[in-house]
């Protein structure tokens, strides 16, 4: 992503597009404030989700670990990441993580009701409304 401003000059930026379509990179252009808040939506809260998966699932038992699989690796995996860069990350970005977080909290409330109301139908919408969200997702 490229994040021009009112002062970024049309060489500096040519130049830059045009070093990163030479590595190959697809280049998108979006503001700053764009960047930010899509930044924060698939980088940041997925981060954030992992480490709040990891905490969630083990800070009262670790011995749950020997029943996990592909499913919790793959899940929590970014939690391993480096704890003072991440930290930095959040706060420099704080008012579109916080955002995101906020989405997600409400999400997850959704989905607490309908557990609590035993409402299967919504359940299965609810599930198969992320499938569809995450069919999208281009192949590698």
């Amino acid at each position: 992503m490229i994040t021009p401003s009112e002062n970024t000059r049309r060489e500096d930026y040519d130049r830059l597009r045009a070093f990163w379509i030479k590595l190959g990179c697809r280049v998108r252009e979006m503001t700053p404030l764009a960047h930010d808040r899509t930044v924060a939506r698939i980088s940041h809260l997925p981060h954030a989700m992992a480490v709040l998966t990891t905490l969630a699932a083990l800070h009262d038992d670790t011995g749950v670990l020997d029943s996990s699989a592909g499913g919790f690796r793959d899940t929590t995996r970014i939690a391993g990441g480096d704890p003072d860069m991440w930290a930095g990350i959040f706060l420099h970005n704080r008012d579109e993580v916080m955002a995101a977080l906020q989405d997600a909290a409400g999400r997850m409330t959704e989905l607490l009701e309908m557990l609590q109301s035993m409402d299967e139908e919504a359940i299965r919408r609810f599930l198969a409304q992320a499938k569809a969200l995450r069919d999208l997702l281009p192949a590698v």
